[in-house]
């Protein structure tokens, strides 16, 4: 009886209690870098090679006054985890900011879950637009 008393009061009431499951996966990375003033490049990383080829990448606009933000591009990276974005015409003042979702991958002889995330936003000043 003493060793049951002392064995719970060291180990609390969840001595014994089988806990949840742990959220296991591979932290990703996206970065982004404008190029030019029509193109955004950026790299997909983590310690998972499975996890950065062939993951897509959506490319986000927010608008300065109005605060909303609109997908700009959706693009598949390469098998290095590097992505390209050409804007049909210049970028136009505001944030821009890359995230990727969520994926399941088969690698080192099972199922692997690579995260998502999200990278930082990039703040551009684009060219004042000029009347007609």
């Amino acid at each position: 009886m003493l060793v049951i008393a002392l064995a719970l009061a060291l180990g609390g009431p969840d001595a014994g209690a089988k806990k949840g499951p742990r959220k296991r996966g591979y932290r990703t990375t996206v970065t982004l870098a404008q190029a030019s003033s029509t193109r955004f490049t950026g790299t997909v990383g983590s310690k998972l090679g499975a996890c950065v080829g062939r993951r897509l990448v959506r490319l986000y606009y927010t608008d300065p006054i109005t605060l909303q933000t609109h997908p700009l591009s959706a693009q598949r990276t390469g098998g290095k985890g590097k992505f390209e974005v050409d804007l049909p015409q210049p970028a136009s003042t505001g944030s821009y900011h890359a995230n990727v979702d969520q994926r399941t991958v088969r690698a080192k002889g099972a199922k692997q879950n690579c995260k998502a995330a999200q990278g930082r936003s990039i703040a551009v000043v684009g060219l004042p637009v000029t009347p007609p």
